[in-house]
């Protein structure tokens, strides 16, 4: 596990330096500069894709949303001894149905590359949203660590539970390496919680696997599933997600340049069949998913649809 870990950690990727800045504001943290707007007008594709982060939702710049509010604020992992940079976008108008989505992050992106994005889902999705940098990413303290990650995951769900959002109203979403965390937390730290629902949005069977892609989509044909060993991985998605108990959405391109699509295929495979939802499977890179066309209803009816009635059975 030391040998996988230290592979993974060495494979991490944060920005350097970190896209945003954050200085003490009174009890909490305000970002440096620029400040976060929620109509997005300091975020366009142009910018987006010159700060590196192609991920945003075309046309959510568009509307402004005056009833969204956000804090950001740090907490330290009792694990790692770790400071955890998160950020909360959320509706200042109350609701005892608003979903929390939260949000695990991929690789090569911070905060500051992303905080817009999660402004785009709270517009466009009706829905609160809570970030956490990993360490080492950001304003979040320490080296970049596979193993890590989990931890820091941990943090994110502690803040959720200390805002007293209750798990019915909450989603895990995960994006690429973030799919480890989240199904760290779905198919082990929230498992029995009564967790709302998980979206798996471009994501890896195991992270030995997503590290020998090229080898194993050629050999996934006769490599039965499970034949990783998942006790050498920090990251065995397939197996915990034999373990959920939330309604999950699996979310894959098939022309996805990093993660071949049977990583999308075992995954739905593991899962049990009755919190299976029906996959999002298109002509889609790893990078672009947010401009296809039917993907914002797709996850509107997952989001509000779908976990909705699983909640309330």
């Amino acid at each position: 596990m030391g040998l996988v870990n230290s592979v993974g950690s060495r494979a991490m990727r944060p920005p350097n330096p970190p896209s945003y800045g954050l200085e003490a504001d009174g009890d909490g943290w305000r970002f440096t500069s620029p400040p976060l707007d929620y109509g997005c007008a300091a975020w366009s594709p142009q910018n987006n894709y010159a700060n590196g982060c192609p991920i945003g939702f075309p046309g959510a710049r568009k509307a402004r949303s005056s009833h969204l509010a956000h804090t950001v604020t740090k907490r330290r992992s009792a694990e790692t001894g770790r400071d955890i940079a998160l950020l909360r976008v959320y509706s200042t108008e109350p609701s005892a149905a608003r979903p929390t989505l939260l949000y695990s992050k991929g690789n090569s992106f911070d905060m500051g590359m992303l905080r817009y994005h999660c402004v785009q889902l709270a517009q466009l999705f009706d829905v609160d949203v809570v970030y956490y940098d990993y360490g080492g990413y950001g304003a979040s303290s320490g080296s970049p660590s596979a193993a890590g990650t989990v931890a820091d995951a941990k943090v994110a769900a502690d803040y959720v539970e200390e805002l007293g959002v209750p798990w019915s109203r909450v989603i895990l979403y995960g994006f690429s390496l973030g799919n480890g965390p989240t199904c760290a937390l779905a198919g082990d730290v929230l498992r029995g919680r009564g967790l709302r629902g998980v979206i798996l949005r471009s994501g890896f069977v195991s992270g030995v696997a997503a590290g020998t892609d090229l080898v194993q989509r050629y050999a996934a044909s006769y490599v039965p599933a499970g034949a990783l060993p998942s006790w050498m991985d920090v990251w065995p998605n397939e197996k915990r997600c034999a373990d959920f108990d939330a309604p999950t959405l699996v979310v894959h391109g098939s022309r996805d340049e990093l993660l071949s699509m049977w990583h999308a295929e075992r995954l739905l495979a593991a899962l049990p069949e009755g919190r299976r939802a029906a996959p999002f499977f298109e002509d889609m890179g790893h990078f672009d998913v947010e401009r296809h066309p039917a993907y914002v209803p797709r996850l509107r009816s997952f989001i509000h649809g779908e976990t909705a009635k699983a909640s309330a059975a």
